[in-house]
């Protein structure tokens, strides 16, 4: 943990500074948390907290009467787990940057380098399971599809170990470079006086925590204060209380009581520990829109036509009546549920003149329009998509390999955007900040001679990864096929010359994924097929020869020595050894 302690004196310039770009920070996402709050109010009180306190997950606004929005959340954030970086897979492996030098070391008898990477990618697996990763990438999913990014911290805990932890969205406040990269976090939380101390010890806590820490009987010990932490450039930074020399400045301030702007601890980062992922990006803005965001209108009319197909079904059991009455008439009319309405009748009143209240309409249309609104909700959260072959068996139609195929290609057709920006804002500062922390605590397998200077990537073999390399594959398998016709029309084999055989299975065989230690080196393959093309030419001479002596009964004696005749067998015979 790069994070350094400080003593706070002499720090308020620098808070005033700090503070001072945290209010412009959080002025960029002022225009858009109404629109979250809004998707908060029909996702879960669990999501409050961007014009409001968070609630407890139980406390729905009774306004909610539908949950298809909660539903197709969950089918959203594991279809991109599972499909994007599930735990039951293989969903990345590692090869070098250089593409000529990646093809010779795989290709390397010795194998030292591939295992090298393999030892180093067993590294980051055991290091996703032991931290923590997959359960908190599982809630980041889902405040991704909700609101459309979402943010990661990366780092190490006080033990040591790496450790992943999906922030809550309603704390944190981010802009972006030039290049579009997030290089200012700011998290503004809640922390009580107990956890302050047990962070950064008493002696360096403001003067108001203090007090709460040293009240009777530790009564007060539970208070919460306001928190900033920010994470910036050192170069944004105008003055330093701490002299590192690290990228990223990371400062804790009281945000609170009368020692707001306080600095507690101040230290750095050598990588940005934020890892921010946005969903569909917007221009003049460092925030995104989400399948969330998309789907909320329909979500808010799907909830009021809920409302109203409730009260006409109370209606059609329970119609407010119509009552004669000789001498009164009510002045208005009740519509609702067992609701009795007085009307004038002349003369004597019988059974017959009690009626209910004729509703009219056809709430079938009504249905269909319900309906058709969940499907819009659905596709928005591309619920058809992650649970098309599952619904397909479900309704008794198998699908085939063709169209298993094919359903992969348009899933990566429309999930395109997201998955690319899961690649470049997500995974890839995941691997950098995962290979730098790991690299300063000795954790990196010893670097083989020839792969020092050699820069590698991560290669994504996740089943939606996989889809973007599916047309690829489809490609090279039909134009195989194509070329088969050919063969088969013109009966013309010397087309098949076009093509390296081998090369094409290799490709295809790891854009499918196969791991690295299944496929032979490529070395090894060509001396196998070698070998074998020689045992076959070797076993058809022997055959001919057979067949030569049989027709030829005579040349089955032994010649004479040293004759031409032993000269020729011989040199045959040796051909078949």
């Amino acid at each position: 943990m790069e994070q350094r302690n400080h003593k706070p004196n002499d720090s308020k310039e620098v808070a005033k500074d700090i503070l001072r770009q945290f209010q412009k920070v959080k002025a960029k996402r002022a225009p858009f948390e109404s629109l979250y709050q809004s998707v908060a109010n029909v996702a879960g009180p669990q999501w409050f907290g961007f014009t409001g306190e968070p609630l407890h997950p139980t406390n729905v606004s009774p306004r909610v009467l539908d949950s298809t929005v909660r539903k197709a959340t969950r089918v959203y954030r594991s279809g991109m787990l599972s499909g994007g970086c599930g735990p039951a897979t293989r969903w990345f492996g590692l090869e070098f940057e250089d593409p000529d030098f990646n093809k010779w070391a795989m290709a390397r008898r010795s194998g030292q380098e591939k295992a090298w990477l393999q030892r180093l990618e067993n590294t980051y697996y055991a290091d996703f399971w032991k931290a923590g990763f997959y359960q908190q990438k599982e809630i980041g999913f889902q405040q991704h599809g909700l609101f459309g990014w979402e943010s990661m911290y990366l780092d190490e805990s006080i033990a040591g170990a790496i450790r992943f932890n999906a922030r809550p969205l309603h704390e944190c406040y981010f802009d972006h470079d030039f290049n579009s990269v997030v290089d200012r976090h700011f998290r503004a939380f809640k922390m009580s006086a107990r956890d302050m101390k047990a962070k950064w010890g008493e002696d360096k806590l403001p003067e108001d925590v203090r007090q709460k820490l040293r009240s009777a009987g530790g009564k007060d010990e539970e208070a919460t204060f306001d928190v900033v932490h920010a994470v910036m450039p050192r170069a944004d930074v105008e003055q330093s209380l701490d002299r590192n020399t690290m990228k990223f400045a990371s400062y804790y301030l009281l945000n609170t009581g009368s020692d707001k702007g306080q600095v507690i601890s101040e230290g750095g980062y050598e990588e940005m520990p934020y890892i921010v992922n946005r969903a569909y990006r917007l221009p003049g803005t460092p925030y995104s829109y989400s399948p969330g965001t998309e789907a909320l209108a329909d979500v808010q009319m799907i909830n009021e036509m809920k409302r109203l197909l409730l009260e006409y079904g109370q209606l059609a059991i329970a119609p407010p009546l119509f009552v004669p009455d000789d001498g009164f008439m009510t002045s208005r009319i009740s519509f609702n549920p067992r609701a009795i309405n007085y009307y004038r009748k002349d003369g004597n009143s019988t059974a017959n003149d009690i009626k209910p209240f004729e509703l009219g309409g056809d709430p079938r249309f009504d249905m269909e329009l319900f309906q058709n609104t969940q499907k819009d909700i659905n596709e928005a959260f591309y619920v058809d998509l992650f649970l098309t072959v599952a619904q397909r068996i479900k309704n008794g139609s198998t699908p085939t390999a063709t169209e298993i195929t094919e359903l992969a290609g348009e899933r990566n057709f429309l999930l395109s955007p997201l998955l690319i920006n899961l690649q470049v804002e997500s995974f890839t500062p995941t691997f950098e900040r995962m290979y730098a922390i790991k690299e300063r605590r000795g954790e990196i397998p010893p670097v083989p001679r020839e792969l020092v200077g050699r820069d590698f990537k991560a290669v994504y073999t996740s089943p939606l990864m996989k889809a973007q390399y599916e047309y690829k594959i489809n490609n090279t398998l039909s134009t195989y096929a194509d070329v088969a016709q050919i063969v088969s029309m013109t009966g013309d084999v010397s087309v098949w010359e076009n093509f390296d055989n081998q090369q094409a299975a290799r490709v295809i065989a790891e854009q499918r994924g196969m791991p690295q230690e299944v496929l032979r080196d490529l070395e090894d393959a060509l001396q196998s097929m070698k070998q074998k093309a020689q045992a076959a030419a070797q076993q058809q001479t022997a055959a001919g020869m057979q067949q030569t002596l049989e027709k030829y009964p005579g040349l089955a004696k032994a010649p004479e020595d040293g004759s031409p005749a032993e000269m020729v067998l011989n040199g045959v015979r040796g051909a078949t050894q």
